[in-house]
């Protein structure tokens, strides 16, 4: 019984460290969004351009961060998202 006990606690804390830092990252949800927002944009295409290329860059590094589970890309990823759709909304 311990054993079995001891089992399905590291399973479930492995499965709550798998998923805690998609859960808990805005960007998941945010990037789709402004995605979005791009499409709907009256932006000129040389701005529009402009912007795509830093939002791809803003996503390239948000991957990279939950690739290497790392907090400091993902930080820096949701700065440059928040700068793009900033200009989007304008």
């Amino acid at each position: 019984m311990d054993r079995v006990y001891r089992a399905a606690m590291i399973a479930g804390l492995l499965t709550g460290a798998i998923t805690t830092s998609a859960i808990a990252c805005s960007g998941t949800t945010a990037y789709p969004a402004v995605a979005k927002a791009f499409e709907q944009s009256t932006l000129n295409a040389l701005k529009k351009a402009e912007l795509m290329r830093k939002f791809n860059g803003g996503y390239a590094t948000h991957k990279q961060g939950h690739a290497e589970n790392s907090s400091a890309k993902m930080m820096e990823a949701l700065a440059i998202l928040s700068a793009v759709k900033a200009e989007i909304t304008k």
